[in-house]
């Protein structure tokens, strides 16, 4: 057992290196979270109060961003510690939420907030490897 001053300095760091994942509550997670793309294709995730989720696939021909497919599909979501996992029919999707997401993948400086795709259990997702930016996007 850790005694004195050493004890304290020990209860402290296991308090602290416990508040990174705990950081992010339910309710500031809540929102849309969409790929940034220039191709003719977006994904948006959308999460909703009482664990409701709906991820939302559109696709359109090049210079027809006005006639667009859209496929939505209806999921439930939970955070668990600094992760979310989205869970539809077939498939559980795990993604980490990151306050500071550095934004290189875009071309460009700074960070955002945002999802990062970690893993799928079930058939194929998707949020297969995507970043998903928080909306309203500050870049």
């Amino acid at each position: 057992m850790l005694k004195g001053i050493n004890g304290k300095i020990f209860g402290i760091w296991v308090l602290l290196s416990w508040l990174p994942s705990y950081a992010f509550s339910e309710n500031s997670m809540i929102g849309v979270y969409e790929t940034v793309s220039e191709s003719e294709w977006s994904i948006r995730l959308e999460l909703k109060k009482n664990s409701r989720a709906e991820i939302i696939s559109e696709s359109w021909a090049p210079g027809s961003s006005k006639v667009r497919e859209v496929t939505k599909l209806s999921a439930r979501w939970k955070k668990n510690r600094n992760s979310v996992e989205v869970k539809s029919k077939e498939t559980t999707d795990i993604l980490e939420f990151r306050k500071e997401n550095p934004l290189d993948e875009l071309g460009k400086l700074g960070v955002a907030p945002g999802l990062v795709h970690v893993k799928t259990i079930g058939k194929k997702s998707p949020l297969d490897h995507l970043t998903l930016w928080k909306k309203p996007f500050n870049f």
